[in-house]
């Protein structure tokens, strides 16, 4: 029960919030009565979080491109604004991917690619830290539960030459996370990194990868992981009793073997 009554009253933003992996954590925050602040380029509120009665959160949305700096400053202002207090949990999820090898993907790409994938999660990372600390300051915080969780990728950290470009960008996101959290730890703040393996979403779309060749590799090693399986982990994660931090985890579908 006292677990319960915490989930009640905790506030989340979600980047990358409006699809896939991050759509679904949505969904999960809000099913278990977490407000939600979620964040994608998109204006439209995804329909699967349009008026749902079964969700007992309350959801606000803010549409930008985050890799704008300045951008992610107004949304972590919205959020204040929205949540009438500073989120106790944030998750990183904003990214995209890039189809083709070192050699043959579209370079013109590689630098928006880590604008998003690095540089704009670092920038996310620094306001919610921010955020919290200032949180910290009140005393009656000081036992409160806060959470950032980092969605990474399995890609950076088993090295392929399919997918080699997006894969150095979570192999930085993660260096990253791992650093902030050795910096933050004593404050109380968790920093906890997941790694999925092979997600069957809209990503691979987005992306540009080759679907019949997605195809066969679920064929192969599947059936591949669901967005709604990174979801509940993710909920896993943040229920855990403050002492507790699971900094870094993978997930990958039983068949999948790297």
């Amino acid at each position: 029960m006292q677990e319960e009554l915490i989930m009640e009253i905790r506030k989340a933003v979600v980047t990358g919030g409006t699809s896939g992996i991050g759509l679904a954590i949505s969904e999960k925050f809000l099913s278990d009565g977490i407000d939600v602040v979620i964040s994608g380029r998109s204006k439209d509120v995804p329909s699967r979080l349009q008026n749902n009665k079964n969700y007992s959160g309350k959801l606000f949305q803010y549409s930008a491109n985050l890799t704008d700096a300045s951008r992610v400053k107004e949304l972590f202002n919205f959020s204040l604004n929205s949540l009438l207090c500073i989120p106790d949990i944030v998750v990183i999820n904003a990214g995209v991917g890039l189809a083709g090898t070192a050699l043959t993907s579209d370079s013109s790409k590689w630098e928006g690619l880590f604008d998003i994938n690095c540089i704009s999660a670092l920038h996310q990372m620094r306001e919610a830290v921010n955020l919290m600390l200032e949180n910290l300051k009140n005393e009656k915080n000081k036992s409160k539960k806060m959470d950032i969780v980092i969605i990474s990728s399995v890609a950076g950290r088993v090295v392929s030459i399919n997918n080699p470009v997006y894969g150095s960008t979570k192999f930085a996101l993660s260096s990253l996370a791992e650093s902030l959290r050795k910096e933050i730890c004593n404050k109380l703040i968790r920093v906890t990194v997941l790694e999925p393996g092979f997600v069957k979403s809209n990503f691979q779309a987005n992306a540009g990868y080759n679907l019949e060749e997605f195809s066969t590799l679920e064929d192969k090693f599947g059936p591949f992981l669901l967005p709604e399986d990174i979801a509940r982990l993710v909920s896993f994660v943040i229920m855990q009793p403050q002492r507790v931090n699971l900094s870094n985890l993978t997930i990958r579908p039983t068949r999948q073997r790297d």
